[in-house]
Order: C-alpha cells, then structure tokens, then sequence
C-alpha cells in the first residue's frame, strides 16, 4: 500500500515538473514574439521616432553632468538598484500566487523581449553598429546576473503554491528566499559598482 501510494505521490510530482518545462517554454516563445513584435513596431511604425525612442541619446547630449553626479554617489544608486529589483521579484512572486500568475508571468516575457528590441533597433538606427555595442555596454556585467534572476523568480513563483502546501518545504521555501536576495543584492552591485564606471568611460 505505502508502494502503491509512493508511486501515486512520484507521478505528482512528474506531472508538476513537466507542466513547469512547458511553462518555461512557453515564456520563452513569448519573450521572442515580443522581440519580434518589438523590432517590427521601430522598423515599421516608429522610424522617425528613434532619437526619443534610443535612452543613449540623452546620455549622449545634455544627459552626461547627471550621470556623472550618480556615478558620485554610488551607494544610493546601489539601494535605488536594490529597490528596482525587488520590487520586480515581489510583483512576479506575488501574481503568480493569484489565479493571475501565468497571464501575468506571459506578458511580462512579451514586454522584456519587446523593450529589448525596441532598445537594440533605435540604438543600431541612430548610431549605427556602434549603437548595439552601447547597448551591450549597457547591459554587462550585470545582466549575467540579471537573467538568471527572472529565470529563478518565475520558477520560484510557479512552484511557491506547492511548496506552501507543505510544511515540509518550509526550510525549501527560506533557501529560494536566500538565494533571491544573494540575486538582487550581487544585480545591483554590479550595476551600481560596475556598469556605470562603464558607462561614464564610454561617454567621457
């Protein structure tokens, strides 16, 4: 009997890893159709519009004295990072505990991709290949981090229901917390310590 309900328990327990496989699959393909759809929407419609559209062009005209005056003050824009992303993990955690989660964690995925194509296409329209590699210099380091990060939170919001459950998965559930905020805290340090020295190089 205990066999019998054991295998009960490990065929659960495959079933709920396969439904989060495809729910990963599925983020992704919407992360794409929204690089599509962002690429699409500056080549298309939004062409002449590049130049408000490109964030590099305030940093490249009037925008550098305020950068400068961050890059001063570090710590602050580390805690202003800090805020940034976990109030980003909250919102996901959060909806994903709803009845909402998977709309939720959907469009998320189509604003990413669609934010970072727009991003890349008025960057490469207004500076040419010179524009993309602002915009990677604007993404490194801290995008090694920050990947994995949403990577984790959407795992970790699609499986917090089932851990709650539990009371087993208490100490489970304190781990994930931990390594969110070993996440969070290395994110914004190296955005703040890091990529902004970067930044302020590049611009000098």
């Amino acid at each position: 009997m205990a066999s019998i309900e054991s295998l009960f328990k490990k065929m659960k327990r495959n079933k709920i890893q396969a439904m989060n496989i495809g729910d990963g699959h599925r983020l992704f393909v919407l992360f794409l159709i929204g690089i599509v759809a962002g690429t699409m929407l500056v080549n298309i419609f939004l062409n002449q519009y590049v130049d408000n559209i490109c964030i590099y062009g305030e940093y490249l005209t009037d925008g550098f004295e305020r950068v400068n005056l961050i890059a001063l003050e570090k710590v602050e824009f580390f805690c202003f990072c800090f805020k940034k992303y976990l109030i980003q993990v909250l919102f996901i955690v959060i909806f994903n505990l709803s009845s909402k989660g998977k709309l939720f964690n959907g469009l998320v995925c189509l604003y990413k991709g669609g934010v970072i194509a727009v991003l890349i296409c008025a960057a490469t329209i207004s500076y040419g290949s010179g524009g993309v590699l602002l915009f990677i210099a604007s993404i490194f380091p801290h995008y090694f981090l920050y990947i994995p990060l949403y990577i984790y939170t959407f795992y970790l919001g699609m499986n917090l229901k089932n851990k709650f459950s539990d009371n087993k998965h208490i100490f489970t559930v304190l781990k994930s917390v931990g390594i969110e905020g070993v996440f969070i805290v290395g994110t914004a340090f190296l955005e703040a310590y890091v990529n902004l020295p970067i930044i302020i190089n590049i611009l000098k």
